[in-house]
């Protein structure tokens, strides 16, 4: 959408106004905001810059300019892209209205009038680099007619350019093998000759490494077959062979667990050869990671030796854990990822650094007896971006809103293990844990994450939609009629229906767990204080998403141990009542952060005086959000039954979800359309369940 309901841009005014000294505009017109710059290979840190300008306010006529070519030269140096092509690129930005050409670098007052620009945007890493900076927004800046942007990390024209100098050889590798000439690439003959040459050894190196590989392959596959013929027994006792099968074994070990030897990754550092020909006496399996088991008897020994190493590679105090010492036991419940606790059973191996002087508390923190070792479920990157994620939980951990991180891994993470446990499904409704939450979630929404303040929620419902479309079954699979069920071609025209009102619900944005389920509430039963984990599809949302999605899990119950291994109890999503208590809880909460000090749960505070006007609109906003839950979950479970190893009935999940969206869709619809001048009563058309 390229617009916000009229209260978030008036609350959006508001913020401006009082951290970027703008005028606040007069209400009820359209605003024209300019942007400017030389946009060369135009990227989506761009894309992100202007989509923030154009939802400024309730609507808004972006104007951008592209600076003229001479000025921005002496500045910026040489461009890739002529200046009409940066120009033509830009009229195909959906959020660009006017594109206008050879504009000043400094901008006047004379060009603001001409142009009768309301607000100039520039790009910033930070507010107070926004307003300290002298550069060519100083003038607009006296006006009170400058709002900075957010710029996107780990984007820009020159980590572009970086990139193709690092690997310049292959790109002019490539260009050579696709006809242009060394002259066209202004390459001097001997570097032309040089790079062939090179391509051709390498080439040579790969042939030479691959057939070896696949000699060493053949050859294991010779002895496994032979084994399998004959009982291991008897061939341990033929002494000759004893070597042989020893170093097969752990050549079949290193090539399964992908250990290599290499200064990063010392295969079993600490493994006495007696560990690893015990490891190495087990059967193979097709699967190292075992999902059913329960406790560490079950688990494949090797995949316990893959577990210890990623341990030992990001704590350094375990250097001397061996696997004697090391016990993992599986943790259940997770619905996206696979959660294992690693703890080391004799204490007295863990280095502390000499003359460490630091509380006992933070000693435990640092070098822990156990932790929470998170692999990432199969298929679960369709859902979000590891790197954000992990600048997240990174950030959540230095605010001590969160658990520890110890360290990251190719297919994993490594956390603080909580001496807490989930919320019950009965403890979902306790009124004493409600407040708890409601003032938590007050704290979390007013932590400004280092990204564009943009919410993607409405894009990342389109995007799982095409995703769960795409997700088939052969018709001798049980969940290929499980799928044709849910009528994928139905959601999608709710999913139309469902955006259009919500783009004209009000709701601040937020930072957003996004997932406020039981399992990610951890409760510390000692001193009654909760803790919010899994911030894996957190972000900047829409508020009301958090408080709709909260209230509908209170209605799943997932503590069955068979199939669908959960059930819909709807009585319990929260009446009129509740919710109020609710809000003015989360209300109670939002006015002591405001006021400079922290909310203390061991002494929370009575639930805040809020206007019925003000529930009645929070009620408003959480129920419309309530349904994009059951649409927002619905189609991940589509995609997750595709992809996922946990078991987990996930399309019994998805049809759950779709049945309560139909059962609350036209009593919510009804909530918003009479209040709301401007809902959208085209969604009423050929209306069906």
């Amino acid at each position: 959408s390229n617009s916000n309901s009229n209260s978030n841009s008036n609350s959006n005014s508001a913020r401006l106004n009082s951290h970027f000294k703008t005028i606040v505009p007069e209400p009820g017109r359209q605003v024209k905001v300019y942007c400017d710059g030389t946009w060369d290979l135009f990227h989506y840190g761009h894309a992100r810059a202007l989509q923030q300008a154009k939802q400024l306010f309730a609507s808004v006529f972006l104007i951008v300019g592209v600076c003229d070519d001479e000025t921005a030269r002496k500045i910026k140096g040489k461009f890739v892209m002529t200046h009409s092509e940066r120009a033509e690129m830009l009229r195909h930005c959906k959020w660009v209205d006017l594109v206008i050409e050879n504009t000043p670098w400094v901008l006047t007052p004379e060009f603001l009038e001409k142009h009768e620009i309301d607000y100039v945007c520039g790009g910033y890493d930070s507010i107070e680099e926004a307003n300290n900076t002298n550069d060519a927004y100083n003038q607009v800046r006296i006006l009170k007619k400058f709002i900075p942007v957010k710029k996107s990390r780990g984007i820009s024209t020159t980590t572009i350019i970086t990139r193709i100098l690092r690997d310049y050889n292959e790109y002019v590798l490539r260009n050579l093998q696709r006809g242009h000439s060394r002259k066209d690439l202004n390459v001097p003959y001997y570097r032309e000759q040089r790079i062939k040459m090179n391509a051709k050894l390498q080439k040579m190196k790969d042939k030479v490494t691959e057939a070896g590989k696949i000699k060493v392959q053949k050859e294991l596959f010779k002895i496994r077959n032979w084994l399998e013929e004959h009982k291991i027994e008897e061939f341990l006792k033929l002494k000759f062979n004893e070597k042989l099968f020893a170093s097969w074994r752990r050549l079949t070990m290193v090539k399964e667990l992908g250990i290599f030897r290499s200064k990063t990754n010392k295969l079993a550092r600490s493994e006495s050869s007696e560990e690893i020909a015990q490891i190495a006496q087990y059967p193979m399996k097709e699967s190292v990671l075992l999902i059913e088991a329960q406790d560490q008897k079950q688990l494949d020994p090797r995949f316990r030796l893959k577990c210890l190493q990623v341990c030992k590679d990001n704590i350094p105090s375990w250097r001397k854990i061996t696997l004697k010492q090391f016990h993992i036991g599986t943790i259940r419940g997770g619905l996206t990822n696979q959660l294992f606790k690693c703890t080391v059973t004799d204490l007295s191996l863990i280095e502390y650094p000499e003359n460490e002087i630091i509380s006992e508390d933070l000693k435990n923190k640092i070098h822990p007896k156990c932790i929470l070792l998170r692999y990432y479920g199969a298929g679960s990157d369709a859902f979000f971006e590891r790197e954000k994620e992990q600048v997240i939980c990174n950030f959540f951990s230095e605010k001590g809103f969160g658990p520890r991180i110890y360290g990251n891994f190719d297919s994993g993470r490594i956390e603080e293990f909580f001496t807490a446990r989930n919320l019950t499904h009965d403890q979902m409704m306790d009124p004493s844990i409600a407040r708890l939450v409601a003032l938590q979630l007050a704290t979390m929404h007013c932590f400004e994450i280092p990204f564009p303040k943009v919410p993607s929620m409405f894009d990342t419902l389109q995007d799982w939609l095409a995703n769960a479309k795409g997700v088939s079954f052969s018709e001798e699979d049980p969940k290929y009629g499980k799928l044709k069920e849910l009528k994928i071609d139905l959601i999608e025209k709710e999913v139309t229906k469902l955006i259009a009102v919500l783009e004209v619900t009000p709701s601040p944005i937020t930072f957003c767990h996004n997932d406020l389920q039981e399992g990610n509430i951890m409760i510390d039963e000692n001193n009654h204080m909760i803790r919010f984990i899994d911030y894996e599809y957190g972000g900047y949302n829409y508020r009301g998403f958090d408080f709709g999605n909260h209230f509908c899990e209170r209605a799943f119950n997932y503590h069955f141990d068979s199939p669908p291994f959960m059930a819909i109890e709807s009585e319990r999503y929260p009446d009129k009542k509740t919710q109020f208590e609710f809000f003015r809880n989360y209300i109670a909460g939002l006015k002591i952060i405001e006021s400079g000090q922290t909310v203390q749960q061991d002494n929370p505070p009575e639930a805040a005086d809020v206007s019925e006007e003000e529930l009645e609109s929070m009620y408003r906003e959480a129920n419309a959000f309530a349904l994009a839950s059951h649409l927002f979950w619905g189609l991940w479970g589509i995609i997750q039954s595709a992809s996922s190893e946990i078991d987990f009935a996930y399309l019994d999940f998805s049809q759950l979800r779709f049945q309560e969206y139909f059962r609350q869709r036209d009593e919510f619809f009804k909530l918003i359309e009479d209040t709301i001048p401007n809902f959208p009563k085209q969604i009423y058309e050929n209306n069906s369940n």
